[in-house]
């Protein structure tokens, strides 16, 4: 069932695949300006932005603090309500909605592998707090190609959600991909 103002999740796993393996890779290799994970956030949002712009219902927040569960996550993307009210917080903001795809995002030389498995576990505690996610990302520039994936995920309710976008060093050259559960890379 596709919901008014929302894309089918195809569609929008389909356009990250596109912007990780097209245009983040061009950004990396080619033009040379990401240096750090904010840049890399940045980039994102930015290839991001147009696709997410054409369904009124998606919102996108960068650094998007959960007080409850005292985590920031780099990249939310989340569906808003269909019936929208305002609300006073001491200052005025919209209630946000149903989570529906995080992402969190590592750009280091030498990824240490428990860098990563604290961003990870951030994931563990949102599903558990919120049902509403689709999807969960961890995407990496790393030259850390001896680990084969972040999540050893199988049987867990990572199977369903969980993807990683890598972008590593293999053989002197740069490859970059998106990992889904059915996925075997070597």
């Amino acid at each position: 069932m596709v919901e008014k103002g929302i894309p089918p999740l195809n569609k929008i796993e389909d356009e990250i695949e596109r912007i990780w393996t097209e245009e983040i890779k061009r950004d990396f290799l080619e033009r040379k300006i990401l240096y750090y994970e904010g840049t890399l956030q940045g980039a994102f949002y930015h290839y991001l932005r147009p696709f997410i712009d054409q369904y009124p219902r998606l919102r996108m927040f960068l650094e998007y603090r959960n007080d409850d569960l005292k985590c920031t996550y780099d990249l939310l993307i989340q569906k808003g309500p269909r019936n929208e009210k305002w609300v006073d917080q001491g200052h005025w903001m919209k209630e946000i909605g149903d989570y529906w795809i995080v992402m969190e995002f590592k750009f280091v030389p030498k990824l240490s592998d428990k860098g990563a498995q604290k961003d990870i576990q951030k994931f563990q505690k949102l599903k558990k707090y919120d049902e509403s996610i689709k999807r969960v990302y961890f995407c990496s520039i790393d030259k850390n190609v001896k680990l084969h994936r972040y999540v050893n995920y199988r049987g867990t309710w990572y199977d369903q959600f969980y993807r990683e976008a890598r972008g590593v060093l293999r053989k002197n050259e740069w490859d970059f991909f998106v990992l889904k559960p059915e996925d075997d890379w070597e």
